[in-house]
């Protein structure tokens, strides 16, 4: 017997691998957390932290989030409005507009990696004894600079 994979199921299917992806990640932050006691571990860690892949996986983090959050919203809407007449309508109305926020949320992610990926944080240099300076900051990242620190 072969089920039709339908919107419900596809939803239902993400939700759990959504739910265990937080539930990694955070076992992950604990542990990086509770580890970083020592000063060189610290210094490693942010090292990695800073890196530009990290970055990128932070994106990744962004959207299991926000896919976990929206679907959760349309299942308190389907359980507390009678909202499993429309509930297919329902998850593609939640999906685009995830699909807005995380075009929103994720450019600046993706800008700052981008940026961070030619120009490492002073702690990568203390950590791998690169002397070199950064290159001058142009106006355009000075600008994203000084906008991401408010």
């Amino acid at each position: 017997m072969f089920y039709r994979v339908k919107t419900g199921m596809f939803a239902w299917i993400l939700f759990r691998l959504t739910g265990f992806a937080l539930v990694v990640y955070l076992a992950m932050h604990i542990s990086v957390i509770s580890s970083l006691h020592d000063p060189d571990k610290f210094d490693e860690v942010m090292v990695f932290l800073g890196s530009w892949q990290f970055r990128l996986l932070e994106i990744g983090l962004f959207f299991v989030v926000l896919y976990h959050a929206l679907n959760g919203i349309r299942i308190f809407i389907i359980d507390f409005f009678n909202g499993s007449l429309y509930q297919a309508r329902l998850w593609w109305i939640m999906m685009g507009l995830g699909a807005v926020l995380f075009i929103a949320g994720a450019y600046p992610m993706v800008h700052h990696a981008i940026y961070w990926k030619d120009n490492p944080t002073p702690v990568a240099q203390k950590v791998t004894g690169d002397t070199t300076p950064p290159p001058a900051l142009t106006p355009a990242t000075t600008e994203v600079l000084a906008d991401a620190s408010h």
